[in-house]
């Protein structure tokens, strides 16, 4: 009975070797011409992008229906991506448009 005590509780604790939590989130960075950058992060359940944008600042958006690519809303900032592509619109009006970078962290 010992024994079995024993393996059980050395396979439990192999079981966790190497994790220390939750596995992490990777943030896909787009770049433009200058150098500028947004970041965006995919939240749990799919429906809502938490973005970084080239000022700093962080805003969780909402998942919109369209026709083409995918949008992302929240106020009068939205976000579309196109393939390897992303457009910020505040307004209407494109202020950041990037390209994924190929070393997104």
């Amino acid at each position: 009975m010992r024994r079995h005590l024993l393996i059980l509780a050395v396979i439990a604790g192999l079981a966790g070797c190497g994790r220390s939590g939750p596995p992490e989130k990777t943030a896909l960075r787009y770049l433009d011409s200058s150098g500028a950058s947004v970041a965006v992060e995919e939240m749990s359940g799919g429906g809502q992008i938490r973005v970084t944008l080239p000022d700093g600042s962080t805003q969780v958006l909402q998942r919109t229906t369209t026709s083409s690519g995918t949008r992302y809303r929240k106020g009068s900032l939205s976000i579309t991506i196109r393939g390897e592509d992303l457009t910020v619109f505040q307004n209407n009006t494109p202020v950041f448009s990037g390209r994924r970078s190929r070393l997104s962290k």
